[in-house]
């Protein structure tokens, strides 16, 4: 339908008036009005420079999530925005009736990204309520307090309690049902019993086992792998007497300095991380 009113509008003017998502995100931005009516109707070319261009265009969303939905909840890819989903309709949520929309960020990297006051901002003042849903991973409450802070006012960063969202689907009935369907599906007739719930919970706790050490080194690896980046705004207000070379060299040796500190830490970080991790394994490793 889009394609052919796109090729009749070379000889005549075409107007459409849709709730269609498809329509709003197939459009040519230039074709896009906004019709409202307070004491009468109004309507508006979208100011492309000022809005649009700063969040479709450069953030990836979709002008639907822009337009269509009073909520919007950014999630860090597909399977999060499925499960949430499933979710909702095991208890009886009907996201469209509440008119929620998601946008994937494509992984917690890209959160600075999405979160920025532009988008916030822009959204806000279109009265779209608006969460962030993000996995624990590693972080401390530091970082998650940064996170928060980061978005203020203009949303909700909800961090997860368990390390990504998929730890919550770990569950041996759930799993034994999966097993059930996934041999029914196959069409293969069923020759042997299906485990037990006991069985499935071992093999579960010595999956997770095996994944001990993995942990340990990833939260090592977190704190002590960070980026060290040189202060350029330094290297300009030094001592007027100082060749920007000389300059660049003391800066070079702070941070030489900085990473031989850390360099020297890494046994007691290690050994932190780990007796941290081994008190709360037993009880947290799922």
């Amino acid at each position: 339908m889009m394609r052919y009113l796109k090729r009749i509008s070379s000889n005549c003017q075409v107007f459409i008036s849709t709730h269609s998502t498809n329509f709003l995100d197939t459009g040519e931005m230039n074709n896009i009005y906004l019709v409202s009516r307070m004491n009468s109707t109004h309507i508006q070319l979208l100011d492309y420079e000022e809005a649009l261009a700063l969040i479709p265009k450069e953030l990836g969303i979709r002008l639907s999530s822009l337009f269509m939905f009073d909520r919007l909840v950014f999630v860090e890819g597909p399977s999060d925005e499925a499960v949430i989903r499933e979710w909702a309709s095991l208890l009886r949520v009907n996201f469209s009736q509440h008119n929620v929309g998601f946008v994937q960020m494509g992984g917690v990297r890209n959160f600075t990204h999405f979160a920025a006051q532009a988008t916030l901002s822009f959204l806000s003042k279109r009265q779209v309520r608006i969460w962030f849903i993000i996995d624990h991973d590693e972080r401390d409450n530091a970082e998650i307090a940064r996170l928060k802070e980061l978005v203020g006012q203009n949303a909700a960063v909800k961090v997860l309690e368990a390390r990504e969202i998929e730890n919550y689907l770990i569950n041996a009935r759930a799993v034994r049902e999966f097993i059930s369907q996934k041999r029914q599906m196959s069409g293969n007739p069923i020759t042997n019993e299906l485990p037990s719930e006991a069985d499935i919970n071992m093999t579960i706790d010595k999956s997770a086992d095996e994944l001990r050490q993995l942990a340990i080194d990833k939260h090592v690896v977190r704190v002590l792998c960070h980026p060290v980046y040189p202060n350029t705004k330094s290297l300009f207000d030094g001592a007027v007497n100082t060749t920007i070379a000389e300059r660049i060299v003391t800066e070079i040796d702070r941070l030489v300095a900085d990473l031989q500190e850390t360099k020297a830490d890494i046994q007691r970080v290690y050994q932190d991380h780990t007796h941290r991790l081994d008190s709360i394994w037993p009880n947290k490793k799922l």
